[in-house]
C-alpha cells in the first residue's frame, strides 16, 4: 500500500497543481468576461441614453416650439403685458417682486402657458433623471431652455407654493445644472474676445511703432 501511494502522488501532486492553475485561468477568463459584459452594457446604456437625448431635443422642436408659440402669441395680443423682466430668484412665488406681481399674475391668468409647460417639464425629466445624456441635450437646447425659463420665470415660480411636491421640479433642476454651465462658456468667450482685441492693439502699437 506504501508503494502504492508512494508511485502515484507525484501524479497526485501534479493533478492538484494543474487544478490550481486551472482555477486561477478560469477566474482570469471569468473576470476577462465580466469586464467585456460591463463594457457592453456600458456601451448600450450610452448608445440608449444618447438616443432619449435625441428624442428628448425632437420632442422640444416639435412639440414644445409649437405649444409655446401659441402662448407668445396669447400673451402678445395683450399690448400691456410684457415677458418676465425681474429678477432670477429660488423659484419660488413669493421671489416675484411687488415690481413685478401685476403683470406676472396676468400673465398667469392665461390659458396657453400649461401646455407648454407640460412639454418643457416631460422632456427636462428626461435629461434630469440621468435616462437621457444631458450634455449632448445642453449642447443642444441648453442656450433655448435657460433662454425660456428666464423670460417666463414668473409663471413657473408662481406656481410653485407646495414645497412638498412642488410643481416644474424637473424644469428648475435642469435649469440650476445647465445655467452656471452656460454663464461659464459666455464669460469664456467674452475673455478670449476680450484676450484677442488686446493681442491685435498689442501687435498694431508695436507695427506703428
Amino acid at each position: 500500500m506504501e508503494t502504492w501511494i508512494t508511485t502515484v502522488r507525484p501524479y497526485l501532486e501534479a493533478l492538484y497543481f494543474l487544478a490550481g492553475v486551472g482555477l486561477f485561468v478560469g477566474v482570469l477568463i471569468s473576470f476577462g468576461q465580466l469586464r467585456l459584459i460591463k463594457k457592453d452594457i456600458d456601451t448600450r446604456n450610452f448608445r440608449s441614453a444618447r438616443e432619449k437625448a435625441l428624442e428628448a431635443i425632437d420632442r422640444y422642436l416639435t412639440q414644445f416650439v409649437p405649444a409655446s408659440g401659441e402662448y407668445f402669441d396669447e400673451w402678445k395680443s395683450d399690448k400691456t403685458l410684457t415677458h418676465y423682466q425681474g429678477a432670477i430668484g429660488d423659484f419660488w412665488h413669493e421671489s416675484i417682486s411687488a415690481e413685478h406681481l401685476e403683470n406676472s399674475t396676468k400673465r398667469f391668468k392665461l390659458d396657453k402657458w400649461l401646455p407648454a409647460l407640460n412639454q418643457l417639464e416631460s422632456l427636462c425629466s428626461y435629461f434630469v433623471s440621468g435616462v437621457a445624456d444631458e450634455r449632448l441635450g445642453f449642447k443642444y437646447l441648453g442656450r433655448s431652455i435657460c433662454f425660456w425659463v428666464e423670460r417666463n420665470y414668473d409663471v413657473v415660480a408662481l406656481s410653485r407654493r407646495d414645497k412638498a411636491f412642488p410643481h416644474w421640479q424637473s424644469i428648475v433642476e435642469l435649469y440650476k445644472l445647465w445655467r452656471p454651465r452656460l454663464t461659464k462658456a459666455e464669460l469664456e468667450l467674452q475673455r478670449d474676445e476680450i484676450s484677442a482685441r488686446i493681442r491685435a492693439a498689442a501687435r498694431a502699437a508695436a507695427d506703428n511703432g
